[in-house]
């Protein structure tokens, strides 16, 4: 069923967000100026943060594919019946 499901969706693209934690632009600039690093070395070190979460994300996706799926649709179904 999986690979008849990846054939039938190859056309079909959705965005879905996915949430993580970045330090806020008043901690940003804190970081910048008092561990008197170069933004190109924190902006790394943020992008590690964020890999770091996105490795982690499997539960937090499961949850959120479920509602996605679910919104989606309902939404595709809504559409169709009230057609513009």
């Amino acid at each position: 069923m999986m690979e008849m499901l990846k054939k039938m969706s190859k056309k079909n693209k959705a965005e879905m967000p996915v949430l993580i934690n970045i330090p806020s632009n008043s901690v940003y600039e804190m970081l910048k100026e008092q561990m008197d690093l170069e933004e190109a070395d924190l902006n790394e070190q943020i992008g590690l943060l964020v890999e770091n979460q996105i490795n982690n994300l499997q539960e937090q996706l499961r949850e959120q594919i479920t509602i996605f799926i679910t919104k989606y649709y309902t939404n595709v179904a809504t559409r169709e019946k009230n057609p513009k």
